[in-house]
């Protein structure tokens, strides 16, 4: 079973600058890391979920986490929260058939 994320996060800019972007990193139920998958958002200070380039999750405690980028590319320490999201996914299709074309 494979969730998407759902909700808003939301954050307070940085107080430097020089910030050109923010990169959104999401883990499935561990601490989010420079190489986590992540997504770059430009200059908005919150996004809806499911953000497209973000994986799907299999557990229900989902790290997330956001750094700011200045002009020159630099990336400043990782904000992380953790969140639970509903878990609960559809019950699976019934009664499956094929019928031949006559």
């Amino acid at each position: 079973m494979l969730i998407k994320p759902q909700g808003k996060i939301t954050w307070t800019a940085s107080a430097s600058t020089d910030v050109v972007a923010y990169i959104v990193y999401q883990e499935d139920g561990m601490p989010v890391g420079y190489d986590s998958p992540s997504v770059n958002v430009g200059n908005q200070t919150s996004v809806d979920l499911p953000l497209a380039g973000l994986p799907e999750v299999e557990s229900d405690d989902v790290n997330i986490g956001v750094a700011a980028v200045d002009h020159i590319g630099n990336l400043s320490d990782i904000t992380q929260i953790v969140t639970s999201i509903d878990v609960t996914a559809p019950d699976a299709p019934t009664n499956l058939q094929h019928v031949q074309s006559e």
